[in-house]
């Protein structure tokens, strides 16, 4: 694995984010872009951002890399942006803003010596669905829609840095089998080691076989906007920060971890989602019948992180620190639906006949 400076086994384990003094971000806009007015911090994982509104009114948002971050990562992820703009102008996603030199990035070295990667795009105006009530059945059909519609203006795109090292990775998920001893409830440490285990017997081997392609990876509900005086919309896709080549079902899987859901729903919420993607991007037999499977190891992936970082990095600023409880309630409450029942109630919304295990 690519060496890094908190010495982790898997990279950005630990978090490390930047942190820099609110009037350096400020003389940084200005030089660079000429960008000045409010500034406001944004929750982020590993890097730094702020929100700025001009004097006239504009909004963008400032980011500052984390210094162990890859440059092409960030050129990998930029190009991914620009790449949309051109297939699809009106998907309400991010666009690059250029500095003065008509560049799309530039570093800011601190005085400490670290050097972070800069560069600024457009914000976009609404509420995430984390702030939201519950997502209804018709907004999550729509987010799948918006999925659907991105992974479809991602279609032909690539990059050499696309299959770069990502904590959030579905594809590498078995780095953090042997962290799993920081989950704190005994059962869902356990559930969780099983989930690894068919992962790496069952799962991973299908996935290697099914279609591929660059996804956003990461649309849960803090990086999904809706506009609460339009009922049931989903008005904004962020967060472009977990970009990865990797099997196209994934994105789906991904869009239900959402802690709004509660412990009950997430069931319903895949099914809405797979049905709203699949009625602009039809889904495949073998993709509908890994989708539970997915969802299960997604909340792995997040208890084992968010489990890690409690024990061993407790005195950085919290992200999704209250998740190892509600993770451990969903992963029960999936595993005692079953993966039978739940498969068959994918198959039967995205009309396929009924699942049958023996031919497996």
């Amino acid at each position: 694995m690519t060496p890094q400076t908190n010495n982790n086994d898997v990279k950005f384990l630990d978090r490390n984010p930047p942190q820099i003094p609110e009037s350096e971000a400020r003389q940084v806009a200005l030089d660079l872009y000429g960008l000045s007015g409010d500034f406001k911090p944004l929750e982020s994982e590993r890097d730094q951002n702020y929100r700025i509104k001009t004097d006239d009114g504009r909004r963008f948002v400032l980011k500052m890399t984390n210094v162990d971050e890859d440059p092409d990562v960030i050129y990998f992820q930029i190009k991914a942006l620009q790449y949309i703009e051109q297939q699809e102008p009106l998907l309400p996603v991010p666009r690059v803003v250029k500095n003065k030199n008509d560049d799309d990035t530039d570093f800011f070295e601190t005085a400490n010596g670290n050097r972070h990667i800069v560069y600024v795009l457009t914000f976009l105006s609404g509420t995430t669905l984390e702030e939201s009530p519950p997502p209804s059945p018709l907004m999550l059909r729509n987010l799948g829609n918006l999925l659907a519609r991105t992974d479809i203006s991602l279609r032909g795109f690539f990059h050499s840095h696309a299959r770069h090292e990502l904590i959030w990775d579905t594809m590498r998920c078995l780095g953090l089998r042997r962290h799993t001893d920081k989950i704190k409830d005994p059962v869902t440490r356990q559930n969780v080691e099983t989930i690894f285990d068919h992962m790496e017997k069952d799962i991973l081997p299908k996935l290697k076989g099914l279609r591929q392609q660059v996804i956003h990876g990461d649309a849960t509900s803090i990086n999904v906007l809706t506009d609460p005086a339009i009922p049931d919309s989903i008005t904004g896709l962020i967060d472009f920060g977990d970009l990865i080549y990797a099997p196209l079902v994934i994105e789906v899987a991904n869009a239900v971890d959402n802690e709004n859901l509660g412990t009950e729903g997430y069931l319903d919420a895949l099914v809405n989602v797979a049905v709203g993607f699949d009625s602009v991007l039809p889904l495949e037999e073998e993709e509908i019948d890994l989708l539970y499977d997915l969802v299960l190891v997604r909340q792995a992936i997040t208890t084992s992180i968010v489990a890690w970082r409690r024990v061993m990095c407790p005195g950085q600023p919290g992200y999704l620190q209250d998740y190892e409880a509600t993770t451990g309630k969903i992963i029960a409450g999936l595993m005692a639906t079953g993966r039978e029942k739940a498969i068959n109630k994918l198959r039967d919304a995205c009309r396929f006949p009924p699942y049958c295990p023996d031919r497996e």
